[in-house]
């Protein structure tokens, strides 16, 4: 069968299992990647040294990567729930919705933001003797892409905790109430 029994509420189809356990883990791991990880790089101070703008574009290629698929998971969770009939009307479409605006978030922090990121901390002067340190370690256009990345992250928290409560909101409602 293609549904779990949760007593006397609907059912939990497998689509809303595909999202949430998905949607919990991805959220998660980004705590732990944008809370933990980074913040103790950048105080133990790893961030500033040169080799790790092509450490840390491979690590954030990797892990990009992997939230591609989570946001894959959840259109698909999305997309099983609406066949299955486990969300109808506006539910399937606001569902829908979340789930390919976190899809393109991932493709942004994918294929346009860490590239470029990765770009502008780049040491070119490798022929050069001396290296000079920044006077700051930022520049503004660095600064202008850290605050679309911090941009689009509290956008994918919102739009993702927004698809988990959507899914356990559809459950409480009686079935009758769901093509509304």
């Amino acid at each position: 069968m293609n549904d779990y029994s949760l007593g006397n509420t609907r059912r939990f189809s497998v689509g809303f299992t595909a999202i949430v356990t998905t949607l919990l883990l991805w959220l998660g791991a980004c705590t732990i990647v944008d809370g933990v990880m980074m913040p103790t790089m950048a105080a133990s101070g790893m961030t500033e040294q040169p080799e790790f703008a092509v450490v840390g574009y491979r690590f954030f290629s990797a892990f990009n990567r992997c939230e591609l698929f989570a946001a894959a998971v959840a259109v698909v969770g999305a997309l099983a729930a609406w066949k299955q009939r486990a969300l109808q009307g506006w539910l399937a479409r606001l569902s829908l919705g979340l789930a390919g605006s976190l899809l393109a978030i991932a493709w942004i922090d994918t294929y346009l933001l860490a590239p470029q990121m990765s770009g502008l901390s780049l040491n070119l002067s490798v022929l050069s003797a001396v290296t000079s340190p920044p006077l700051f370690p930022f520049s503004p256009d660095m600064m202008l892409l850290q605050g679309a990345y911090w941009g689009l992250e509290s956008l994918k928290l919102a739009m993702a905790l927004g698809m988990v409560a959507l899914c356990w909101r559809s459950l409480a409602l009686p079935s009758n109430r769901l093509a509304d």
